[in-house]
């Protein structure tokens, strides 16, 4: 019994430190574009966000950033994601069976995957992986 708490406990101190989450307050542009130049992105938009101020959840590891809220629709986050980096791909469903959108990496430089949530709306900011060709 005291091995298998043990391994427990070492396993947690592994990942624990692995992911980070916060709690952020702002508007779209103003959380989401420091995350898509924080992986290499280039974000050079000049489109007006949504203005409504939300709270943001953010948790990041080696390969991105999720980012979600529940004070925004899927309609204002696809809309201003549509203006910003111009028309999104399906990309298929989530484990929670809603669609799921893109935008590609050749369009803002990180790939950017939003859907809505069970609590909201989720978009994930992806760093672009070095695939040997």
């Amino acid at each position: 019994m005291k091995t298998r708490l043990c391994g427990f406990f070492v396993c947690l101190a592994l990942l624990v430190p692995g992911c980070k989450t916060g709690v952020v307050t702002g508007r779209l542009d103003e959380v989401l574009m420091p995350e898509v130049r924080r992986w290499g992105g280039n974000p050079e938009v000049h489109v007006h966000a949504p203005t409504v101020p939300a709270r943001w959840t953010v948790k990041r590891d080696r390969f991105g950033t999720v980012l979600q809220t529940a004070d925004l629709s899927f309609e204002q986050v696809n809309g201003f994601l549509t203006q910003a980096f111009g028309p999104s791909s399906k990309g298929g469903v989530t484990a929670d069976h809603h669609q799921q959108w893109v935008i590609p990496a050749k369009a803002a430089g990180v790939s950017i995957w939003y859907s809505e949530a069970v609590d909201g709306v989720r978009i994930t900011v992806l760093k672009p992986l070095n695939v040997p060709e």
